[in-house]
């Protein structure tokens, strides 16, 4: 649990000096043997975050690395996106909205679909071309 919380420490750094701030940050304390209701993809984290901080989970969006991250998202009714350096080789049971090779990307593509002005000039200067999230 130690190197979650520093590794979220690191990720709250990271996106403050990007300009942004993370409402929070969630973490299923439990094995995966455990079979609880917070560990991902299950929902207890998604319905506690949405009842703390007042928001509606079909519409979050989930970034994530992982298919269990994917499938989380999915499951809310939220839109997902998927970091990958390359896109999965495979055909998966669970498909991301997006898929983007980095965070930075990520976001990209979650501003371009929020489609106000403020975010599609943030989009824009990007030499990457996103779809953004249909």
């Amino acid at each position: 649990m130690e190197r979650v919380l520093a590794m979220n420490a690191r990720l709250n750094v990271m996106v403050e000096a990007a300009g942004a701030k993370l409402a929070g940050i969630y973490v299923c304390p439990h094995a995966p043997e455990a079979g609880c209701a917070c560990r991902k993809p299950a929902q207890g984290l998604m319905l506690q975050a949405a009842a703390e901080l007042g928001f509606d989970p079909a519409s979050a969006v989930v970034i994530g690395d992982k298919e269990s991250d994917i499938e989380f998202g999915l499951r809310a009714g939220a839109k997902t996106v998927l970091i990958a350096a390359h896109p999965p080789d495979s055909v998966s049971r669970v498909v991301p909205h997006v898929i983007a090779a980095n965070l930075t990307e990520a976001a990209r593509a979650v501003l371009a679909a929020s489609n106000t002005p403020a975010a599609n000039r943030i989009a824009e200067s990007s030499a990457e071309t996103f779809k953004g999230i249909k």
